[in-house]
């Protein structure tokens, strides 16, 4: 089984418990930078190279490979997909008119209107985050209201964020700082 075949296979999963079709070819396109090769018969040659990536003891990857995707619920994957598929930052989508009246009150997902939120925020990206990649996070700093501060991590992948082994120094330290000010404040 190619790469291909098997996120085909794992969106047309994901496709039929959500009852709408999901094309692979967004998600493969961000996959893209994980240099998806058709060649191989090993699936996860995109997550070990995703891994091989990260900040972190080499010795450590097999570990935190063993984990994913640990702390995601299959609602939350089925949420991401459809963003990519609609292209709209907005609630979860029911696929019920009546599910999504039960939720929201409307028959569809409310629009996360990202301007209208007034709290002070903080953002950090990385530059080699698969996840968010450079047009989302340029669209969200654009529309963040209150934007306090923003740091692009140019090394820094999805994961990096949590288990890095600079992550105290780039990204906890300021944090930290951050929520200090605002409580004495």
């Amino acid at each position: 089984m190619t790469h291909f075949e098997f996120y085909k296979m794992r969106l047309n999963l994901q496709s039929s418990m959500c009852r709408s079709p999901v094309s692979p070819a967004p998600f493969i396109q961000r996959m893209s930078i994980l240099q998806v090769s058709e060649q191989t018969s090993d699936p996860f040659i995109p997550v070990k190279t995703f891994m091989s990536t990260l900040k972190v003891k080499k010795s450590h990857i097999d570990v935190y490979a063993g984990q994913i995707p640990a702390g995601t619920s299959v609602r939350s994957i089925l949420h991401f997909s459809q963003g990519i598929r609609t292209g709209l930052f907005q609630a979860y989508n029911w696929d019920s008119e009546s599910l999504n009246m039960h939720h929201y009150n409307q028959s569809t997902p409310p629009i996360y209107n990202v301007e209208n939120m007034k709290v002070q925020t903080v953002i950090w990206n990385g530059g080699q985050d698969i996840l968010a990649n450079p047009i989302d996070v340029k669209n969200l700093v654009a529309k963040t209201y209150n934007l306090v501060y923003h740091k692009k991590i140019g090394d820094y992948n999805h994961l990096d964020f949590i288990i890095g082994k600079d992550v105290a120094e780039k990204v906890y330290n300021d944090l930290f700082a951050f929520i200090k000010k605002d409580q004495s404040g």
